[in-house]
């Protein structure tokens, strides 16, 4: 894109070196230094493709200067939307830290959801144990009371 607003530049100059050109010659037809009306004539002559070649040089310079405010635009543009893809990563970034803790807090989540499944197995065996501990003791305990029972009965 710099090397095309070059390439403007220089032919840009270039038409206006040109039209320069055109101008000195037609100042320099309309005060001519060697008098005499033939030359007038011939110098009109040559000055009417000149003077369509001005035109042609402005439509050309006008054409260029569009074109420059175009790249001009469309280099904002760009600009414009270097910005954004610069916002939108800047924005991937940051959630992508945010996805990183939510990792790491699931890990630890799975971590000690395992710990705790452990544990309530363990706790699990403890109640049994103490169940049956405790159904001993009363079997146990009717045992003795029915001895006790028999024993005031027949004694």
């Amino acid at each position: 894109m710099k090397e095309f607003q070059t390439v403007q530049r220089r032919a840009l100059e270039k038409q206006r070196a040109s039209a320069v050109a055109a101008r000195t010659a037609v100042e320099e037809a309309e005060h001519p230094t060697e008098g005499g009306v033939s030359l007038e004539q011939q110098q009109l002559l040559e000055e009417q493709p000149r003077l369509a070649n001005q035109h042609e040089v402005d439509f050309q310079e006008a054409l260029i200067i569009e074109r420059e405010t175009e790249i001009r635009s469309i280099e904002q543009s760009v600009g414009e939307l270097n910005e954004l893809f610069r916002d939108v990563a800047h924005i991937v970034h940051e959630q992508g830290g945010q996805l990183d803790l939510i990792s790491e807090n699931v890990d630890r989540v799975h971590n000690d959801t395992q710990g705790a499944n452990v544990e309530l197995r363990s706790a699990s065996r403890y109640q049994k144990n103490a169940r049956n501990k405790a159904c001993c003791l009363l079997v146990i305990l009717a045992v003795i009371l029915a001895i006790i029972i028999l024993a005031a009965v027949l004694g």
